[in-house]
């Protein structure tokens, strides 16, 4: 089910490639085409319910850039002529931005060609390269988009989308941007002693882990750089981990609201505990964390006594 709804989040992701100035509403309509019924309904809508929930969660938080998101569900019953039909009422009759599936290859590829000529971003977990390829001319597809980290294609698909409107640049480019706010999330090792000093950023925070070496950390510390430490900052999935132990141990399921109270509560507190004790010792988060973290070792030691 996890995987479900980081699907639907990645896929929502890819509506960054609308042009928002071209909608004449203030919604996003986000078409859906899942097999819902059939062989493969129980895959589909599975899928189609984390498309749903990543909706709601979007426009609980405001939207993207103020537009709500409006999911339009239809089903393709596991039928590639059926799948075309949705495709065109979605397209013709609702006239969606963008539309998430299906679930199944077969049921996607004669919509690729359909995709391309009325400019309508197609994304999902494709298998079959004739859904993100011509297979007269090999060329690539340039409204369908992959999210299946199983394929050959993976990764190289939005890397090489060359619509109008977007400037490349390599991620070296991207880590030296005057941001405000940099996230380094895929990789360790991504700031180094060499490229910290042409960071720009005011603040980093580390959704990998060890995007940034030691070295590139104390020269960022000297810039005034404040930098979220990946021990804190990427421990959500760390504590949730934590909470399904101790519903296993207990035989008891908790509601998805109370694991997302329980997970606020656990991240503010340690954020406040760390930056506390590193404004108290004037030291950086990082520091301030592994103080944090030493503080409660010692202390279970001395109450546990002489034994181990």
């Amino acid at each position: 089910m996890k995987r479900m709804v980081c699907l639907g989040l990645v896929a929502i992701l890819c509506l960054a490639l609308i042009p928002f100035s071209a909608m004449a509403e203030e919604t996003i309509k986000v078409g859906v085409i899942m097999d819902l019924t059939g062989p493969n309904s129980e895959w589909g809508s599975a899928q189609a319910w984390g498309v749903e929930h990543a909706c709601e969660e979007y426009n609980a938080n405001g939207g993207i850039n103020g537009y709500m998101l409006e999911p339009i569900v239809m089903d393709c019953a596991s039928d590639a002529q059926t799948a075309v039909t949705a495709y065109r009422q979605l397209v013709d009759e609702y006239e969606v931005n963008v539309i998430i599936g299906p679930a199944i290859s077969n049921n996607v590829i004669p919509m690729a060609p359909l995709a391309e000529e009325d400019q309508i971003c197609v994304v999902g977990h494709f298998q079959d390269d004739r859904c993100t390829a011509n297979e007269e001319t090999g060329e690539t597809w340039k409204y369908m988009f992959l999210t299946q980290p199983s394929s050959s294609q993976q990764g190289k698909l939005l890397a090489d989308y060359d619509g109008e409107g977007f400037t490349r640049i390599t991620n070296e480019e991207l880590l030296e941007l005057p941001v405000d706010v940099l996230v380094p999330a895929a990789l360790e090792n991504q700031i180094t002693e060499k490229n910290a000093p042409n960071v720009r950023a005011k603040y980093i925070v580390e959704g990998a882990n060890g995007p940034l070496t030691p070295e590139a950390d104390e020269i960022l510390d000297k810039m005034g750089v404040v930098v979220v430490p990946d021990i804190l900052a990427n421990a959500g999935g760390v504590v949730v981990s934590y909470f399904e132990w101790v519903q296993n141990l207990q035989s008891f399921r908790w509601e998805e609201d109370y694991v997302n109270d329980m997970l606020e509560r656990t991240m503010v507190h340690a954020f406040d505990e760390v930056w506390e004790i590193a404004h108290e010792k004037g030291a950086s988060l990082r520091m301030g964390a592994y103080i944090s973290a030493l503080k409660r070792v010692v202390g279970a030691k001395k109450l546990r006594g002489i034994f181990p």
